[in-house]
């Protein structure tokens, strides 16, 4: 079974075990013959709470998965950032 790597402060910083999840969705839908997802969105709650009685956290943030290359109609860099 895959696991997920974390650092000393409790961030995941490899997430095998998710990747396992997504992919195995993906294999089950095949399988079933249903339509596959075009993109994956993953939400993940991380580091300290922001105050005392937070709703966010310190390193909350997405990821996006586009599974289907063909639905990127166009994409933007904003300045100051790689």
């Amino acid at each position: 079974m895959p696991q997920n790597e974390l650092r000393k402060d409790g961030i995941h910083i490899k997430r095998a075990l998710d990747c396992a999840v997504i992919e195995t969705v993906h294999g089950l839908r095949a399988r079933a013959s249903l339509p596959a997802y075009d993109s994956v969105l993953g939400v993940f709650e991380e580091g300290p709470k922001m105050y005392p009685g937070a709703g966010m956290r310190e390193k909350t943030h997405m990821q996006i998965a586009v599974c289907s290359p063909q639905m990127i109609v166009g994409y933007f860099r904003v300045r100051g950032f790689r």
